[in-house]
């Protein structure tokens, strides 16, 4: 059965690769998560819950349009960020992304000047997705309590959460879309923002809704 849009128990981001189309899928798993070996010696069964969740090669676009270089860079800061808090239990330590390796880009008057050619956003991107590969097998398999969303009032399928939101005087603030399970469910304080709710992004049924563009996040 696959995990729908929920606040999502004992979920695990249990794989994650980069596909032929160059795009990176990671899959999260609901329940145990063990390998044909640890199932063979356990005599336990592999079948868990699961999702694939998809992210497609990046470029030089802001919500529709060409993206400016400060748009950019907050496009970037918010796909690292998401992609951290969505293995937080897994890593420890921090990490280095390295996401400009063989852009050209070796400061911030470079990041201005560069970022907004689409080759340029193509290979940060492929530089994120690589690393995040290497972080999810290195990493282990704590499960958490995770917070899905739909990909948007119009898609039903479940997504991520944005993490790092900004304001539109300039400033910014992060929202967790993951917690300890630790803590027991009744005491959890992962629950769907104001924002979330209003735009529909917590219904897990297939409703037909306006297909409105998505909005950058600001204020979510």
């Amino acid at each position: 059965m696959a995990i729908q849009v929920s606040v999502s128990e004992n979920t695990v981001v249990s794989n994650a690769v980069i596909n032929e189309k160059n795009s990176l899928v990671i899959t999260l798993s609901q329940g145990v998560v063990m390998d044909e070996f640890e199932a063979m010696e356990s005599g336990a069964s592999m079948d868990s819950n699961t999702v694939n969740i998809m992210y497609f090669p990046q470029d030089n676009t802001w919500y529709g349009k060409d993206g400016s270089a400060k748009e950019l860079t907050m496009k970037f800061r918010a796909l690292t960020h998401k992609l951290t808090e969505a293995i937080k239990f897994q890593h420890t330590g921090e990490i280095k992304w390295n996401m400009f390796k063989d852009t050209g880009i070796t400061n911030g008057a470079d990041i201005a000047a560069k970022i907004t050619d689409a080759a340029v956003c193509e290979k940060i991107g492929h530089n994120i997705f690589t690393k995040f590969v290497e972080l999810v097998a290195a990493s282990e398999k704590t499960p958490c309590r995770m917070r899905l969303v739909r990909q948007s009032a119009a898609k039903h399928f479940p997504t991520l959460p944005e993490s790092l939101l900004f304001k539109k005087d300039g400033g910014e603030w992060t929202v967790d879309f993951t917690e300890s399970m630790s803590i027991p469910k009744e005491q959890s304080k992962n629950v769907y923002t104001k924002k979330e709710i209003e735009k529909g992004l917590h219904i897990a049924d297939k409703v037909v809704a306006d297909s409105a563009p998505d909005t950058a996040p600001f204020e979510l």
